[in-house]
């Protein structure tokens, strides 16, 4: 066998030998018992479709919180005190040692179907000038023509009572921004829901939102 050869296998082992010995950090019990914390504590959210990204130190606290996916602001206060109130995982080793480390979890509570389009769309009560009406008051906007006039993209969810849920903001929004809209969503009366053969349905809405961008 040629030398090259040998050096490429033994680099190659090396690899995954590295490889084999990182383990991710698991929460005690596994993903069932995972499943199950977080059914009971987002009890009162069904309509959950959202992603964690939580950084778990080496001692297998939970240090740092995030949500991919934002919804709505209360749902979001309490996803985030589900999260601070987690007891201990099981760190993250590599190669015999506890590291910090990161774990995506997704947070799917209701598989039902949610259309893009429908015989009838959901609509805002008093229609589109309504619905602006109603950003523009709760986002603080009196002036139209401001220079700093900004618009960010959201899609959420309008379920078949009229709530809306699970919003996703579309392009890159300032923080404070998306905190300020899911305010306001929070305070918006219910819609007129969607429909498709004549029966009450999961509609997905996508709308741009002005802001001031100071």
């Amino acid at each position: 066998m040629k030398i090259r050869n040998i050096i490429f296998i033994l680099l190659f082992l090396s690899f995954h030998s590295s490889f084999s010995q990182l383990a991710l950090a698991q929460f005690e019990g596994g993903d069932d018992s995972l499943k199950s914390y977080l059914e009971r504590k987002l009890k009162p959210y069904r309509e959950l479709n959202t992603a964690l990204q939580l950084r778990i130190d080496s001692t297998g606290k939970v240090v740092e919180v995030d949500i991919l996916n934002s919804t709505d602001y209360e749902v979001d206060e309490a996803i985030l005190k589900m999260a601070n109130e987690m007891p201990k995982w099981i760190p993250a080793t590599q190669d015999g040692q506890l590291i910090s480390s990161i774990r995506i979890i997704p947070i799917q509570f209701d598989a039902s179907v949610v259309y893009t389009a429908v015989e009838e769309n959901p609509s805002f009560p008093g229609g589109n000038e309504a619905i602006d009406a109603f950003f523009k008051e709760n986002m603080g906007i009196f002036e139209s023509y401001s220079k700093n006039l900004r618009s960010c993209f959201i899609r959420f969810t309008v379920v078949e009572n009229g709530k809306t849920c699970c919003t996703l903001f579309l392009n890159e929004t300032p923080k404070v921004v998306q905190e300020k809209v899911l305010k306001a969503l929070n305070k918006m009366p219910l819609w007129n829901p969607g429909k498709q053969n004549n029966r009450l349905v999961k509609v997905f809405f996508t709308m741009p939102v002005k802001y001031i961008d100071y």
